[in-house]
């Protein structure tokens, strides 16, 4: 190459396409590459919306936190290859012209990302609001439900409304079977790639574990997993199989979760499973999973024990007024933030009847005589809670007595089948 510091000499086609060969297409490659992964990089376009940012000027976007170096080193990459190019242009090198390169690749990057706001973002629901797009009243459209809590020192009682009322402006939403089939289409329609997705799986598991729907619940996160391939959703199903009930169908999500041929496991992801297969009672499994775990370098910390019971059965029956109850719903809950197996100190379930989300771990409805039954519970201690229409039960203890109500109901190796007779409600006038 011909030329002092500062020119390039241009010694025609050859020497063009000898600068060509020697930076400009590596400079070109590189640049494409970097930037079609800021592009398609998943949190770009859609993991951020857990955190429910929303700008409202396009291309800054490019500032929200992480995102700002990931756009100067790409304005760098771009500002190299143009300041490279520059050369074949027979531009002097200098201070100003690697500027102007610079300047160019920042222009490049902004309009290039607000061509991707204005024309793929919306796609995917920018700037939408769920309660908009699914058409959602600002209003419970479902009268309150009474609520009983069997716990273990006292007996509460409180009414609960079907409302959504997180991450959303238009503060509080419907929580009701419409908002949740129109969920359910928006994601399939985006193949649950949007924008709202963090919304709308708040919105379902809010549905859901208001109503003691668990199954329904697990599915959702398969489904997301498979079809999304939502890594969130792996860590929801994740952490949901280590509380609930080992039923087969949960145990047959375990063959999705544990599919090597489609999906690299981690670490964290071996710890889990090894906790899970403890919790479902499999101690075989559970070791291989936690020697993986220690062999990707991850630090294996408390290991569940292995369930000595994974069959435990409760039943009983329910009667209001006399009459056998099944219009109701019966909840089964347990506090796995202190779990009997690795724990000394007495449980003691402290949860409003409003707020039972988090401990519900199953769910079922009496049939027409009243029975209910859960099955497959593994050795630990449960509590009930029942919801029902205020109009079958009043949701204040002035109106309402107990008859043979559960406190802590405790599933051991001594006592894996639990009887718990006839509960029976009553109303005073």
């Amino acid at each position: 190459m011909a030329g002092d510091l500062n020119t390039v000499s241009l010694s025609g086609f050859k020497g063009r396409l000898s600068l060509l060969r020697d930076g400009g297409i590596a400079g070109a490659v590189t640049a494409a590459i970097f930037f079609l992964f800021l592009l398609s990089y998943r949190p770009y376009w859609y993991q951020f919306a857990v955190f429910r940012y929303q700008p409202y000027i396009p291309w800054m976007i490019l500032v929200f936190i992480w995102f700002l170096v990931l756009t100067l080193v790409a304005s760098f990459v771009f500002g190299l290859f143009f300041y490279r190019m520059a050369a074949i242009l027979g531009w002097r090198r200098s201070v100003r012209s690697l500027a102007y390169a610079f300047c160019i690749g920042v222009a490049m990057v902004l309009i290039t990302t607000t061509f991707f706001n204005a024309f793929w973002l919306e796609r995917y629901d920018y700037k939408n609001e769920m309660i908009e797009i699914l058409h959602l009243p600002n209003r419970a459209t479902e009268p309150p439900k009474t609520v009983v809590l069997f716990g273990d020192n006292e007996h509460r009682i409180g009414a609960r409304e079907f409302l959504y009322t997180r991450w959303s402006r238009f503060d509080p939403m419907a929580l009701n079977k419409a908002g949740v089939d129109a969920a359910y289409r928006l994601l399939e329609s985006r193949s649950y790639r949007t924008f709202l997705a963090g919304q709308m799986n708040e919105y379902l598991e809010q549905y859901y574990k208001k109503n003691c729907q668990i199954a329904p619940l697990l599915r959702y996160y398969q489904q997301r997993f498979e079809e999304g391939d939502d890594i969130r959703a792996c860590s929801d199903l994740l952490w949901s199989l280590l509380h609930v009930l080992p039923t087969p169908e949960r145990k047959r999500m375990l063959v999705l979760l544990t599919d090597e041929a489609r999906y690299f496991i981690a670490g964290g992801a071996c710890y889990r499973l090894g906790n899970i297969y403890a919790h479902m009672g499999d101690s075989a499994k559970a070791d291989i999973w936690f020697d993986r775990a220690e062999k990707q370098g991850y630090p294996v910390g408390y290991r569940f024990p292995v369930s000595k019971v994974t069959d435990g059965i409760l039943q009983g029956s329910i009667v209001v007024e006399g009459n056998p109850a099944s219009q109701l719903r019966i909840g089964l809950l347990r506090d796995y933030r202190r779990i009997r197996r690795y724990r000394t100190e007495p449980v003691y379930l402290e949860a409003l009847p409003e707020h039972l989300d988090i401990y519900v771990i199953d769910g079922t409805e009496p049939d027409q005589d009243g029975n209910f039954k859960f099955e497959n519970l593994v050795d630990d201690d449960y509590f009930l809670a029942i919801m029902a229409d205020t109009l079958l039960i009043y949701p204040t203890w002035e109106r309402v007595s107990l008859s043979n109500a559960p406190g802590k109901i405790t599933i051991d190796p001594e006592h894996v089948v639990v009887d718990l007779g006839v509960i029976r409600i009553d109303t005073r006038p």
